[in-house]
């Protein structure tokens, strides 16, 4: 049993032990082994947490967040932590073999925390690329490209046993800035293409292509289980998830829609899954951002993107063309510096409203992203894209 972290680094724990049979009276002392604690055991073991949260007056309510489920392993369990912010967490496991301390799997089980007022335990670095065209790179990386076209996100003719990987990207000019209007993704001979919703009003429909098909029938994709999550409010918020977790424990590949705006996250990557990809994520190992060759390092993220603009090499994934197609080229957002800060200057919603509808999300970066999109589309629902 793993317990996590020390009490005295989170303002409202005051304890937290290995006994999962203590008194829910919160007035009685709780026996058991104090956190922090990692791999204790083997023995029937669980997790006593003690909070205050201080005095309320009458009317008041404060929240915190409960999250609880498994992995397979302890690298995906701990992905699944970073995903959602957790603060402190119990995470369980089956005894080795010969029970001489615990088993790595098949399954781990967790109990966690978050909005405690701690930090979360572990950073969630999930790389891919969001609506308004912000990057991550494989290690973390944050960088903009505006330009309008189609793009190879990645792609890795290996991936799976040589079933190959490729995830274009289409990207669409609004003025000075651009966003991806549409992600497909090819992993052996299967297709899908995600397109983003109707940019006004509520649009319960999915917008899909799954070997050119329409909303064809899509429960498995190459093989990995596929999970499709429809949200038909004012964000029309929609979520397809490839488990790849037969082949690769605990990684997922996201593609997320919110309005017109659609972006790829990888969760839980891993050398072994993604290790020999390029295109526009860099190199998985170094993080550099390489050209075609494979060795020139392009810091000019201009020229980045319009060296990672899909040529006929990279193959058809999308069900139609779409100017520009290669030998044409990206179309360049016009004074994408001077009258791109003009315009935010002169937004109607203020640097502070956007600092302040952007101030729960976790990752800095991802904050100073999400301000730069809300003042680019004056529109406060775009912290739903993060």
């Amino acid at each position: 049993m793993t317990v996590q972290p020390d009490p005295a680094t989170v303002p409202f724990l005051i304890r937290a032990t290995n006994n999962g049979f203590a008194d829910a009276n919160p007035r009685t002392s709780v026996a058991g082994s104090s956190a922090p604690l990692t791999d204790s055991g083997p023995s029937d073991l669980g997790a006593t947490y003690d909070f205050d949260f201080g005095p309320l007056a009458a009317g008041e309510s404060t929240s915190f967040k409960i999250f609880y489920g498994g992995a397979s392993n302890t690298a995906a369990a701990e992905a699944a932590l970073g995903a959602v912010g957790a603060e402190a967490y119990a995470m369980g496991k089956p005894s080795s073999a010969d029970r001489s301390g615990c088993a790595d799997g098949p399954a781990v089980f967790l109990f966690a925390f978050a909005e405690i007022g701690g930090a979360p335990v572990f950073k969630h670095t999930a790389a891919g690329s969001k609506g308004d065209p912000h990057f991550r790179t494989w290690k973390n990386e944050h960088y903009q490209y505006h330009g309008q076209c189609d793009l190879v996100l990645t792609k890795d003719p290996d991936f799976a046993d040589e079933l190959g990987l490729d995830i274009h990207i289409r990207t669409k000019l609004v003025r000075y800035w651009s966003y991806i209007k549409t992600a497909a993704i090819r992993i052996g001979n299967d297709i899908l293409e995600v397109e983003g919703s109707a940019s006004n009003g509520v649009d319960k429909e999915l917008h899909y292509w799954y070997n050119s098909e329409y909303q064809g029938e899509l429960t498995e994709f190459a093989g990995f289980p596929v999970t499709i999550k429809s949200e038909g409010t004012k964000s029309n918020k929609n979520r397809f998830e490839i488990d790849l977790s037969s082949k690769y424990p605990g990684q997922k590949i996201l593609i997320e829609t919110m309005k017109e705006f659609v972006k790829v996250d990888f969760i839980g990557k891993s050398e072994k899954a993604f290790g020999n990809t390029v295109g526009m994520l860099g190199d998985f190992k170094t993080g550099k951002t390489l050209a075609r060759d494979g060795a020139t390092v392009l810091d000019d993220f201009t020229e980045l993107g319009q060296e990672w603009q899909v040529i006929p090499e990279d193959g058809k994934l999308f069900h139609e063309v779409s100017e520009p197609q290669f030998p044409e080229m990206c179309i360049e957002p016009e004074d994408p510096k001077g009258d791109r800060r003009r315009r935010l200057d002169e937004s109607e919603i203020s640097v502070e409203e956007a600092e302040a509808t952007c101030a729960s999300l976790k990752d800095e970066l991802d904050r100073k992203d999400c301000v730069y999109d809300i003042l680019a589309t004056q529109d406060l629902d775009m912290v739903g894209a993060f």
